[in-house]
């Protein structure tokens, strides 16, 4: 049920034609997104003024709130950057932990998806990144 309300949102926020804010192209996936993410917000702050909320309450009780939503989204964002290290390490060290012999055959050789040179030193960079990212003080 909440996965239709969001595609229904999504799908509105599509429909809708839209402004250029910040710089952003109308039309583009950008412009989509940020329609996508107003009306979503525009749907919580109706229902917590519904349900009797002040919005300044909110706001104040969020600023009162920010500094362990703040630890909490930093562990978060963490996790997510090592578990993309992870995936990059598995990439890079892909060539040495499969040993099986190439295709030599034309008839299987598009069934060989081992990574290639360009993917490996792409996953290379996209870990450097990540490690900038772990160690880093956000």
């Amino acid at each position: 049920m909440i996965g239709r309300f969001f595609s229904f949102i999504w799908y509105i926020a599509r429909l809708v034609p839209r402004a250029p804010l910040a710089g952003v192209r109308v039309g583009s996936g950008s412009a989509v997104l940020l329609s996508f993410l107003t009306a979503i917000f525009a749907f919580i702050a109706i229902i917590l003024v519904l349900l009797g909320f002040d919005l300044d309450q909110v706001s104040l009780w969020l600023d009162r709130q920010g500094w362990w939503l703040d630890i909490v989204g930093t562990i978060m964002f963490k996790i997510m950057l090592a578990g993309i290290l992870a995936i990059c390490g598995l990439v890079v060290a892909s060539p040495f932990i499969d040993r099986r012999p190439p295709k030599t055959d034309k008839k299987h050789a598009e069934e060989d998806n081992r990574p290639g040179g360009c993917m490996i030193v792409a996953a290379l960079v996209i870990g450097y990144v990540c490690v900038v990212g772990i160690i880093s003080d956000i």
